[in-house]
């Protein structure tokens, strides 16, 4: 005689089916941050961004540095030296008494003061000056591109570490509804209406979707350490964001976006500094072969000088000179074909890099549109592999359904689930790219 399976009290495939329900994120603490609090952190505190800066301030003084012609040299010296022997000699006249002459004093004594201005340079001091402040501005522009580009990993592990928490809520639902299926499961068995295989197979599959799950954490402390030390904060340090997984919509238009790329893009930015600096730098090669005119003037307190040797005594001179340098063994022709070449590579890889920062711009949209597409195509999914287990469920409790096709079932929904919120983080991440690749600030 065929056993005909009692079906399952209402009340638990009900409770079995809220365990399988997506729950909305839990409140944050108060401490959680941000993604803004986030990056304030990285902008202040990543190492990165912190090298950058000290870059900028290098620069500065290289340029204070450039300006030093501007004004004049001076230079303070004085030494002591000790002679010996001096020469001598001696008159002995009578009725006069001996005496002796020395021709050098064995102390000799000397303080002095000099400077030293250039009139005329051909132009070569502003140059200078001009290279300096390109110096500056291209260390300043590196500086924003480094924030930028840290800011974008700091994003990138914010949505990591929230896609992790919300993945593991889906293994931690599956979880709870095949354990709930399993109680009822092995009331059945005991009653003699199942046997031990549908509780076995139950155990494999808690075991491997455990072990997944354990990977998940594994790959999320991870993703913690990589986001405290680009925050600057102790490794260790428990992280709490407050941040939700959620579909967001955006609009574009990509002639818009290439426009905004090459106006504002951190890399073509420094490419025509870095062209600009390289013609500064033919302009001063231009300029070794040229004719100087400098002033120097000095001042000098010593002894040693007749009539009295031991008196201390002020000298001074005053010159203005020219030097014309008439042949350099073709050196100057040599430096400006090299800063000549330097140029156009300088303008080739300015160009080069505009059809790489279009071609960024163009991946990204793609990724984005894509994305999109994928987040429809995922909640689709989604809602058929609820519905299908629902029925699996209710078929299963009926006993017209196997448990291995009752946790195939179960398995579909939870990888739906994860793919939909996978391809929800992805979009997201996109959106940053295309804020990135356009150098767009994100603070």
């Amino acid at each position: 005689m065929a056993v005909r399976l009692q079906p399952v009290p209402l009340i638990l495939t009900a409770l079995a089916f809220l365990s399988i329900i997506p729950r909305s994120s839990a409140q944050p603490p108060h401490s959680a941050l941000t993604l803004k609090d986030a990056l304030g952190l990285t902008v202040k505190n990543s190492s990165m961004v912190l090298q950058a800066e000290q870059a900028v301030y290098g620069a500065e003084a290289k340029a204070s540095e450039s300006r030093s012609p501007l004004y004049p040299q001076m230079n303070v010296q004085s030494s002591y030296a000790r002679l010996g022997p001096i020469s001598s000699f001696s008159l002995d006249i009578p009725p006069m008494p001996p005496v002796t002459m020395k021709f050098g004093n064995e102390n000799s004594y000397n303080v002095g003061i000099s400077l030293q201005h250039s009139l005329f340079n051909w132009g070569r001091t502003q140059t200078g000056i001009e290279m300096g402040e390109l110096g500056v501005r291209i260390s300043e522009t590196a500086l924003a591109t480094t924030q930028t580009a840290a800011a974008y990993q700091v994003i990138q592990a914010f949505y990591g570490i929230l896609l992790s928490h919300e993945s593991l809520r889906v293994f931690d639902q599956t979880i709870q509804a095949l354990q709930t299926r399993k109680a009822m499961m092995k009331r059945r068995y005991e009653s003699g209406l199942m046997s031990n295989f549908d509780l076995l197979t139950m155990d494999v599959q808690i075991a491997g979707i455990e072990g997944r799950k354990l990977e998940i954490e594994t790959s999320l402390r991870k993703l913690e350490i990589l986001f405290n030390k680009l925050t600057g904060r102790p490794l260790d340090m428990p992280v709490a964001l407050a941040g939700q997984i959620e579909e967001q919509s955006y609009a574009f238009n990509t002639d818009s976006l290439l426009h905004a790329a090459l106006e504002s893009r951190g890399e073509l930015r420094q490419a025509a500094l870095q062209e600009d600096l390289a013609r500064r730098q033919a302009d001063m090669a231009r300029t070794a072969d040229k004719p100087n005119i400098a002033v120097n003037a000095s001042y000098l307190l010593r002894n040693g000088l007749f009539p009295n040797l031991d008196a201390l005594r002020g000298t001074w001179n005053a010159s203005i000179v020219l030097a014309y340098p008439a042949f350099d063994g073709f050196r100057t022709s040599a430096q400006v074909d090299q800063a000549e070449v330097n140029v156009r590579v300088t303008e080739l890889r300015r160009a080069e890099l505009e059809q790489s920062v279009a071609m960024d711009v163009r991946q990204a949209i793609v990724d984005l549109q894509s994305n999109k597409q994928r987040i429809q195509i995922e909640k689709v999914r989604l809602e058929q592999a609820k519905e299908a287990l629902e029925i699996a469920t209710e078929r299963h409790a009926g006993g017209f359904l196997s448990t291995i096709d009752l946790l195939d079932s179960q398995m579909s929904y939870q990888n739906a689930h994860l793919g939909y919120l996978q391809a929800i983080t992805n979009h997201i991440l996109a959106k940053y790219a295309i804020d990135r690749v356009t150098g767009k600030k994100f603070l």
